[in-house]
């Protein structure tokens, strides 16, 4: 067999290993959903054929161009999230007239893509007054206006974080709040 014809040979055995290579990757992808980016290669090399006669030396190049193609489909875990709160000591959260509450309501967040806002809505359903609060770890100023008279009195929570790709969850919760004495109506 020639140099010419073995160099020929490794070059379309390269070009069909690469081929091979990229359908085996589109095909591994699965059947995922989500944003998907095409990327082309072009390399250009050069293959050398070298003739020697008695006395007589001929070199040949010839340029050899290979393109491969491949399809890359990343998928972006759907968006959830949760609530929790911290307190000292744990499960007591207290509220006076004018200072933010005791506890710290925090957001959390799986899923999606970074960076995410976080909207809090608390709501007392009894009178239907609402506080809205926006961050990651929030702790509300739960006036008179909120609750007026009584030692104790739940809120719902809902809680709507979103995602950079514009993916939204709202999560929902209620929190009792106990009302420190001697502020809004509370006897010492």
């Amino acid at each position: 067999m020639s140099e010419r014809s073995t160099i020929y040979r490794f070059v379309s055995n390269a070009y069909q290993m690469i081929v091979a290579m990229g359908m085996l990757a589109a095909t591994s992808c699965g059947g995922s959903t989500g944003p998907t980016t095409t990327s082309t290669t072009t390399t250009t090399a050069s293959a050398t054929t070298t003739t020697t006669a008695a006395t007589t030396s001929t070199t040949t190049t010839a340029p050899v161009t290979t393109t491969t193609t491949s399809t890359t489909t990343t998928s972006i875990p759907v968006l959830t999230g949760s609530i929790s709160v911290e307190s000292t000591p744990p499960n007591t959260c207290t509220a006076t007239a004018t200072a933010p509450v005791s506890c710290t309501f925090v957001g959390n967040a799986s899923g999606g893509q970074a960076p995410f806002t976080f909207e809090w809505t608390f709501r007392n359903p009894t009178n239907g007054v609402s506080v809205i609060a926006t961050g990651q770890r929030v702790t509300p100023t739960l006036g008179c206006n909120v609750s007026v008279g009584v030692p104790s009195f739940n809120l719902t929570i809902a809680l709507v974080i979103r995602a950079a790709n514009g993916a939204s969850t709202t999560v929902n919760g209620t929190q009792q709040i106990i009302r420190v004495p001697n502020n809004c109506g509370i006897p010492v």
